[in-house]
């Protein structure tokens, strides 16, 4: 339907027979205004909202709740950019508002996260309870680093490396690798709610 809603085909036409579609080339990417300056913001700019939603997610923010955003963009030209498309933005992040300042300054409790077009930031102030996602966070490091110390006592036992097939002794340095980023990534989450 939306094949011939947006006039791809003829009534007698099915998207089921049609040729498969080829890329565009560069004499129709220029009639349509597309340069690599305008695909490199788009990519910039889906970066941009995939780390806003990962900051939602970071503090366990449900995906429907409507939270404010603050958007530092590295360069008055780019803050024009995204002042213009600030709707689709609100919508993309599920934002009730979105603000864009090229000199603002976090404060206390402002997680937040670097693009290409800036920082953006996630004040949590009223949202979440600090002191119990600070304790939440703790509780989380504390179950992977026993986690991590059993595995590190498994590599460390030569019985065990020697022992054991290559692809399980793999499997256990791969989850204490994964471990110990994610130790690390949680220590940066508490640390920003702590700043």
């Amino acid at each position: 339907e939306l094949w011939h809603g947006m006039g791809y085909g003829g009534d007698d036409d099915s998207i089921m027979r049609v040729k498969w579609p080829t890329p565009i080339g560069p004499d129709q990417q220029a009639r349509l205004g597309v340069t690599d300056e305008i695909v490199a913001y788009v990519d910039a700019k889906h970066d941009l909202i995939r780390a806003g939603r990962n900051l939602r997610a970071d503090y366990s923010i449900s995906p429907a709740q409507k939270i404010d955003y603050i958007i530092k963009p590295v360069d008055p030209a780019v803050a024009g950019r995204l002042a213009a498309e600030q709707t689709s933005l609100a919508g993309l992040l599920r934002a009730s508002r979105i603000t864009i300042d090229t000199g603002f300054v976090p404060g206390k409790a402002m997680p937040g996260s670097l693009s290409a077009l800036g920082a953006i930031y996630m004040p949590v102030q009223g949202l979440i309870d600090v002191q119990q996602e600070v304790a939440r966070l703790a509780a989380q490091v504390d179950k992977a680093q026993a986690d991590l110390q059993r595995i590190q006592a498994k590599l460390a036992n030569r019985a065990f490396v020697d022992k054991a097939p290559r692809p399980v002794v793999a499997q256990q340095e791969q989850r204490r690798d994964e471990l110990s980023q994610t130790i690390e990534k949680l220590n940066k989450l508490a640390a920003m709610l702590k700043e």
